[in-house]
């Protein structure tokens, strides 16, 4: 049993960049912290194993908020669900795609071959690396978006590691997109959508 009193406010002071975070006694929704103007839009990430964008603040839960300027947010279980409609993010539907899953069912999926505006490019950041042994994907600017390469950084224990992708774009003759491997020089040619496996510890893809 646990005595005491609950959290019903609290004002979190974010400084410009990644910022790390819990809430009150009663779930949030995620909204309030994006309607503030001061976190960017799809900033908001949680972690169960690999990263994902929260939908809300839950009690006792830690998560990192990416803040586009310093400032000061208030969460109270009076909080308002408006939802924000400001941040487009059809660019992602025309993306190829490649997600990795590793044997205990977490995964993270990277997108390229599409160019996003200096306007939107933070929405597509992650957080800082998480610890040794945790699970985690990126391109080595710690973006899960490219446009034509990049440098993919695997964190990761649980073998083996699939990579499902889906190439929606066709590109111009003598052109091909290629997974490659850096330091074993193989290389797969990604055509359609498929599947690879792979099956050691090999951390880093371009």
């Amino acid at each position: 049993e646990f005595s005491g009193t609950t959290i019903d406010d609290l004002a979190l002071s974010l400084t410009e960049g990644w910022n790390l975070i819990s809430g009150i006694s009663t779930p949030v929704d995620a909204d309030v912290l994006y309607n503030s103007g001061l976190v960017v839009t799809g900033g908001i990430y949680g972690y169960d194993g690999s990263y994902f964008n929260a939908e809300t603040i839950d009690p006792g839960k830690g998560y990192w908020v990416r803040a586009s300027v310093d400032g000061n947010i208030t969460l109270s279980n009076t909080s308002g669900t408006a939802r924000i409609t400001s941040f487009n993010d059809d660019t992602l539907g025309e993306a190829n795609t490649a997600t990795f899953t590793n044997s205990k069912g977490h995964s993270m999926a990277l997108y390229f071959g599409v160019s996003v505006s200096e306007e939107d490019i933070l929405s597509y950041s992650l957080p800082p690396v998480p610890p040794s042994g945790a699970f985690d994907v990126r391109y080595s600017d710690h973006y899960r978006v490219t446009d034509e390469t990049g440098t993919i950084l695997v964190q990761n224990e649980e073998y083996p590691l699939t990579v499902d992708y889906e190439i929606r774009q066709n590109l111009e003759e003598g052109y091909e997109w290629v997974l490659a491997n850096d330091i074993t020089g193989s290389e797969v040619v990604l055509t359609g959508s498929n599947t690879i496996e792979i099956t050691d510890n090999t951390e880093r893809y371009t």
